[in-house]
């Protein structure tokens, strides 16, 4: 049987319209109107996205209402994540349906992750803001705590490159991202029933004065902005080593082995940068060579920076986009 895709994602787009217009409205009903704005910004960032990528192309119209209406959902799903959970499944199980769809729309493209990844760095970024303060500042750490949830950070990054160099790198990537869902969507079911034995088991993983699970879905927003915008497999595996391994031995080595801070961010050490950018140079001179060097150095100054924005996505939106000046 032939899909009319085109009509598919035009019930998509009125689906996802409705949701969009129910979450505005509830907005300004409970005088949190702000979180229109990262809906908004979604929805500006994809479409400029598909004008640089696509352009001219026949289907761009079918294209851009499918990632516009992922980044919407992506967008929603992030700003409430955890605080409506009655909401948060069927929202969730209309975005695996528009991932779907992309993919019959358009097989071997990975566009559709990096759209999730576009909403939910906004959705994420949003709420930290929110907050009025940096998440560097506002969280508690524990030096137990943190080395815990590297490892657990350095144990998923094995993980990924496992997947990428045991299959196609396509099917790879799709791998990657129904992990991530699955984990989206464990995190909230953990926090929101409070399954007493795996719960208290993972609680103690989780800084203080954080939604939990936060952590998790900001890496998570930094993983898909890779699958999704780097379709080179060595461009992508040097975006995993400097996300999932650079990152947290970064962070490791900074609570160990050094008390000297950064001048223009005390919550992070010289030596926890230098770290970050060893790693970053030497695990990724295999995939991108040379470019290596320079972009750990670039990926090291971007993560050292004290900003609203989480490090694990300002890692994902550089990696991207050093991929874009090289490809020009």
């Amino acid at each position: 049987m032939q899909i009319t895709l085109d009509l598919y994602a035009l019930l998509f787009i009125i689906v996802t319209t409705a949701i969009a217009a129910v979450y505005c409205v509830d907005s300004w009903r409970k005088r949190t109107s702000g979180y229109i704005i990262p809906l908004v910004l979604s929805v500006i960032t994809v479409y400029c996205v598909l004008l640089l990528l696509q352009p001219g192309s026949a289907q761009f119209y079918t294209q851009l209402s499918l990632g516009a209406g992922i980044a919407i959902i992506s967008t929603i799903l992030a700003a409430f994540y955890i605080t409506r959970p009655m909401a948060f499944l069927p929202v969730m199980a209309l975005l695996i349906a528009a991932s779907l769809l992309y993919i019959l729309t358009y097989p071997g493209s990975m566009l559709f992750a990096g759209m999730f990844g576009i909403g939910t760095m906004y959705g994420l970024t949003y709420r930290s803001i929110r907050n009025r303060s940096s998440p560097l500042k506002l969280v508690k750490k524990r030096k137990s705590t943190e080395v815990n949830r590297d490892l657990i950070h350095i144990l998923l990054g094995i993980i990924l490159v496992a997947v990428l160099f045991s299959t196609g790198f396509t099917r790879a990537t799709e791998i990657i991202f129904g992990l991530i869902l699955l984990g989206y969507i464990a995190n909230n079911i953990l926090s929101t029933n409070r399954l007493i034995g795996i719960y208290k088991r993972i609680l103690p993983l989780e800084r203080s004065n954080v939604v939990y699970g936060a952590g998790a879905m900001h890496l998570a927003a930094g993983a898909a902005l890779i699958i999704g915008f780097i379709p080179n497999f060595n461009f992508a595996m040097f975006g995993i080593i400097a996300l999932f391994f650079a990152d947290p031995i970064a962070t490791i080595v900074g609570l160990n082995l050094s008390r000297a801070k950064i001048p223009f961010n005390r919550e992070k050490t010289v030596a926890g940068s230098l770290a970050f950018f060893a790693v970053a140079a030497v695990l990724g001179y295999p995939f991108v060579g040379i470019y290596s060097i320079s972009f750990g150095i670039i990926l090291a100054i971007i993560e050292s920076l004290n900003i609203l924005i989480d490090d694990n996505i300002r890692v994902g939106v550089v990696t991207v986009l050093l991929y874009a000046l090289i490809s020009l």
